[in-house]
């Protein structure tokens, strides 16, 4: 195995947030329809995680049921 870090879902790319204004995130939040997807689904939801798994992606992982995680 080589000596790179992985990651599963580093989050977002703050980068792109600075000239957003709070009516952009409320137009055009992408993730509210996933999570609320997640949060109600009637069956178990599993995830895999493949490396760290912060921010954004931390918060997708926390949503489902079971988590099968590597080292």
């Amino acid at each position: 195995m080589s000596n790179v870090a992985k990651a599963f879902c580093a989050g977002a790319n703050i980068k792109e947030f600075q000239n957003k204004t709070s009516q952009d995130f409320e137009n055009n939040d992408i993730f509210k329809d996933l999570h609320d997807s997640l949060y109600e689904a009637k069956k178990p939801i599993v995830s895999a995680v493949n490396g760290v798994a912060l921010g954004g992606g931390f918060e997708l992982a926390l949503l489902t049921d079971v988590i099968f995680c590597s080292e």
